[in-house]
């Protein structure tokens, strides 16, 4: 029997809107999975949440979008809490983190392809210690902030003794050191610097990778079209030489007692401590550490400058520890998490306002190089972006087991237990093996 133009009329009428209506509910299920429906996007990072959480405030405010929420992780077993969060089904979107931590979280998170972002936009765009987060596949995190090295100086100290200028190389910087060390037989009283030794120096890995950077060993290298990893920390041998090896050479002559340059030993406090009181002329920390140690000792005068150099020829690099903001893998939001990565947090005016939250508090330098042409004009501004303009890294497989591998290579050299050379292929061969895993 046919049905008549009313009853058509009616079943069309009936099946458009049940349509509608699962548009509908299916839009409102999957609220936010699509820029501008709104929605969560859970950030985790190492940022301090006050820093943070104002601005992502601002923006939530201001925006009818997916809405950004902040959570604070401590960086010690971050890889681990994460891991745990994705296989219970609660992981983050994001993750803000060091670059130190990229090896280690590289199968958590989703490259951003070429296609998205070019190799040659993204260098184009950012400080070159940004090019630890390039790998075959794409970008895996883009780089928001960056805490460069420097040299800290007891004004008092170098002025007692008529020194006028900063050293520009570690070889001047050796022979400066005699004049500012006071002993009394074998007890230091005062010292020029704190080096050669990893339990009471601050950033001894860091220095040590420092030194080699500046060498022009990356320590790690990214096996070219995969996403294997090779350590070659005893490579680059000139003359015969080592540059690991000699780097350790030159690092421990200021633990030698019966040498011209003795200026550290085990006895000593904490580099940074003996620099806060006015025991050490020079220290070697981060830009993020100038409000610590005002604060801790207000009649301190000291200042700071770049860090020494291998040679005066080649071009100024120092040490920086860069974060970026990466996508998670698993993130079950994932068209938001992406828009909040590339047009929110890793705009050009997010990463000026997180820079300028820092600048009081513990200063970092944005890693965009369009924002470092204009430095803060306070005291240090100057010294913060250039920092970060020459600032490198290396891809560290993790963090925690290759400071143990560091501090055990200067220490058995220092102890007699191995020579220079030997210890740097015992660290070789450790790297290999974390690498491996």
């Amino acid at each position: 029997m046919q049905k008549s133009k009313f009853q058509i009329v009616i079943l069309v009428v009936f099946v458009f809107g049940a349509i509608v209506a699962l548009i509908m509910f299916s839009s409102k299920k999957n609220s936010g999975s699509t820029p501008g429906e709104g929605g969560i996007v859970m950030v985790w990072g190492t940022l301090p949440k006050n820093i943070v959480n104002p601005l992502f405030g601002d923006y939530n405010n201001k925006n009818d979008g997916a809405s950004i929420r902040y959570a604070q992780v401590a960086i010690e077993g971050f890889e681990a809490n994460l891991a745990e969060a994705i296989a219970s089904g609660v992981g983050p979107d994001l993750v803000i983190v060091p670059d130190s931590k990229i090896i280690n979280l590289e199968n958590k998170l989703y490259p951003i392809p070429f296609e998205s972002l070019s190799e040659r936009a993204f260098r184009d765009a950012y400080i070159e210690q940004g090019e630890l987060f390039l790998t075959p596949a794409g970008t895996i995190a883009l780089p928001l902030v960056v805490d460069p090295m420097i040299l800290f100086y007891n004004l008092d100290m170098l002025q007692d003794v008529g020194i006028t200028r900063l050293p520009s190389t570690w070889n001047e910087l050796k022979e400066m050191t005699p004049f500012l060390t006071k002993k009394k037989d074998l007890e230091i009283l005062q010292s020029g610097v704190a080096l050669g030794l990893s339990k009471n120096v601050s950033h001894a890995k860091d220095i040590f990778s420092l030194m080699l950077l500046q060498l022009d060993n990356p320590i790690i290298t990214r096996i070219s079209s995969s996403v294997g990893y090779r350590s070659v920390l005893g490579s680059g041998a000139s003359g015969g030489i080592l540059p690991a090896s000699n780097t350790i050479k030159y690092l421990t002559v200021f633990t030698d007692p019966l040498g011209e340059f003795y200026s550290w030993n085990r006895a000593k406090k904490m580099s940074q401590d003996a620099f806060v009181s006015e025991e050490l002329a020079f220290y070697l920390g981060y830009a993020s550490e100038i409000p610590n140690i005002r604060s801790k000792n207000p009649n301190l005068n000291f200042d700071v400058g770049r860090v020494p150099q291998v040679n005066l020829t080649s071009s100024k690099t120092t040490f920086g520890k860069m974060i970026g903001v990466g996508i998670v893998k698993t993130t079950k939001n994932f068209n938001s998490a992406f828009s909040v990565a590339t047009s929110v947090i890793g705009n050009k005016d997010f990463i000026s306002a997180i820079s300028n939250a820092t600048l009081t508090k513990s200063p970092l330098a944005p890693a965009r190089l369009d924002l470092l042409g204009n430095p803060p004009e306070n005291l240090y501004g100057a010294l913060l972006y250039n920092g970060a303009l020459i600032s490198k890294g290396w891809l560290d497989p993790n963090d925690d087991e290759t400071t143990k591998v560091f501090d055990k290579m200067l220490e058995d050299v220092v102890s007699g237990a191995s020579t220079p050379d030997q210890s740097v292929g015992t660290a070789q061969s450790e790297l290999s093996i974390l690498l491996s895993r």
